[in-house]
């Protein structure tokens, strides 16, 4: 179980981080957007698509975990990168950045992959 709790706050952290680094964009986002690099582009796109997946795992562990902390955790993922992505729209906006709202099926494909291995790992742990 300490594995599980400091795998846990390592990705809180991480995720809070993230969170932070991607207010702070969305502050400077109307001047910042109009030039936005390639490279700048292509972190928008990959961290929207990120968070969707990420919302998408918050989602699964609501929906197949018995374990309190789990789901909490779960619904701390959807809360916090849904926040991440509200704050990149207006970034993606305005630089024309083509809007993903949801996993495409690619996404969906690795999506369940990982769906698969988490509710194998949450069934033989009783998580």
């Amino acid at each position: 179980m300490g594995d599980h709790r400091e795998m846990t706050a390592v990705r809180l952290m991480k995720i809070r981080s993230q969170s932070a680094f991607l207010t702070v964009v969305a502050l400077c986002a109307p001047a910042y957007a109009q030039s936005l690099s390639a490279p700048g582009k292509a972190f928008v796109e990959k961290a929207a698509k990120g968070n969707l997946a990420e919302v998408e795992l918050g989602k699964l562990a609501l929906q197949k975990s018995n374990d309190a902390q789990v789901k909490a955790f779960g619904q701390q993922m959807i809360t916090d990168h849904s926040k991440a992505n509200d704050s990149l729209k207006p970034i993606a906006d305005s630089a024309h950045i083509a809007w993903q709202a949801a996993l495409n099926s690619k996404q969906r494909e690795q999506s369940s992959i990982w769906r698969d291995r988490l509710t194998k790992f949450w069934v033989s742990s009783g998580a």
